[in-house]
């Protein structure tokens, strides 16, 4: 199946503290979902000082 040749990127990333979403060693991580969907970016704590986001895992 061939990637959207669009998205709707959430306009705020979801900071991971674990590898629930990320891959082992990965910092960003960005989940395509098709249209009309939200996809989201996900970054680790190094990338972002932000609190972790609870419902990280629930994605």
């Amino acid at each position: 199946m061939a990637p959207p040749s669009w998205v709707i990127l959430c306009c705020e990333p979801r900071v991971c503290g674990d590898d629930t979403v990320l891959p082992q060693g990965a910092d960003v991580a960005l989940s395509l979902a098709a249209p009309p969907r939200v996809a989201v970016l996900s970054v680790s704590r190094r990338v972002s000082p932000a609190e972790v986001d609870p419902c990280a895992s629930f994605y």
